[in-house]
């Protein structure tokens, strides 16, 4: 028996898995996913279809609605295999929302979740879930009284190499705007925690919609990983205060009068900047006094009208930042694991464990 097993679907998954094996006072195995058979359940696979429908049409996407109706109950299999033969206290995994990693939640062994950090250098590592699903508490007053607004927070952001050229141009930024970093169409923090914007289109058009009410720009930027989306037609449809800027994100940020995210970690980022954030999807940082949450086009409408009058509580905002970056979230990226990275994940873990 071992305490935990970690399941890795990918090369990346496995090398970073295997660190953790080999730096962590834990009996543990890491096993690269594969196929098995059993009497497997029919998965919910609606959320997955979601994105689907997002990147692909035509025959080409009922093939592949068909194959991953097959492979998701032998995955399902796999993951029952491993834990009937191994029956770890402890699951590692990562992410726990995109498929096929989901899949685990069928099974009642206790789970840590792994994922990128959303701050510099970090990595998320959390037995409840991660991003909207965190275990990050989220009452103002659970942070009202913690003492991190006097300690330091990083200022520099990790720029991210786009994976193709980025629609629009390079802006003088020497005006009032808001930014906009879009997300991925089909990432599952619009899949699942985006009630009203269900895609990057209808947010341009939300904002597009409105744009002329007010006397500032709004400044839109593809998201660096968004393979699929083209821009094009929709930067031929904006208005006059409406732009896509290809600038270098921290510029973005710290030049705006406000930013307005779906679930973006740039929403924290920007919060580093003593940026007024506001929110249009489910975050774990929707939290009086951190951000302003919009739920409807009029909720929207009525926060911009009010952002000469909204006055940032500083205190707040650090503390929350500091009890993210000091106490939350794991030092250093999956990528470059050190000797505090494993400390830290050290009792993580053996809080998931009890």
């Amino acid at each position: 028996m071992y305490e935990i097993i970690f399941i890795a679907h990918n090369t990346h998954q496995e090398k970073y898995f295997k660190t953790l094996s080999e730096n962590l006072p834990f009996s543990s195995k890491v096993i690269r996913a594969k196929f098995s058979l059993c009497n497997a359940p029919k998965i919910d696979l609606s959320k997955k279809f979601e994105e689907l429908n997002n990147k692909y049409s035509g025959r080409r996407l009922k093939l592949y609605k068909k194959y991953l109706q097959i492979e998701s109950r032998l995955i399902y299999c796999e993951y029952k295999k491993i834990i009937k033969k191994y029956n770890p206290k402890l699951i590692g995994i990562w992410n726990g929302i995109k498929y096929p990693q989901f899949i685990i939640n069928e099974f009642n062994t206790k789970k840590i979740y792994f994922e990128n950090g959303f701050l510099p250098n970090t990595t998320q590592a959390d037995c409840k879930g991660v991003n909207a699903l965190n275990s990050v508490p989220r009452d103002k007053k659970f942070y009202q009284n913690l003492e991190y607004y006097k300690k330091p927070l990083p200022k520099e952001l990790i720029p991210r190499t786009p994976v193709k050229k980025l629609e629009g141009n390079e802006l003088d930024l020497n005006r009032k705007y808001v930014f906009i970093p879009l997300q991925v169409n089909y990432d599952s923090q619009i899949i699942y925690f985006s009630p009203w914007i269900k895609s990057m289109q209808q947010f341009f058009e939300v904002i597009n919609s409105i744009a002329d009410k007010f006397d500032f720009d709004f400044i839109f930027k593809a998201h660096p990983s968004d393979r699929v989306t083209n821009y094009e037609n929709l930067i031929k449809k904006a208005k006059k205060n409406v732009h896509f800027a290809t600038n270098p994100t921290s510029e973005l940020i710290k030049n705006a009068k406000a930013v307005i995210t779906i679930n973006s970690s740039v929403g924290i980022e920007s919060l580093l900047f003593n940026k007024k954030v506001i929110t249009l999807g489910e975050a774990f940082y929707n939290i009086e006094g951190i951000v302003k949450h919009a739920d409807n086009i009029q909720e929207l409408t009525n926060i911009l009208n009010s952002l000469d009058s909204w006055k940032i509580d500083e205190k707040l905002i650090k503390n929350f930042l500091g009890y993210l970056y000091y106490e939350y979230l794991i030092p250093s990226s999956w990528k470059n694991p050190d000797i505090k990275h494993f400390e830290k994940l050290k009792d993580r873990i053996s809080q998931c464990l009890r």
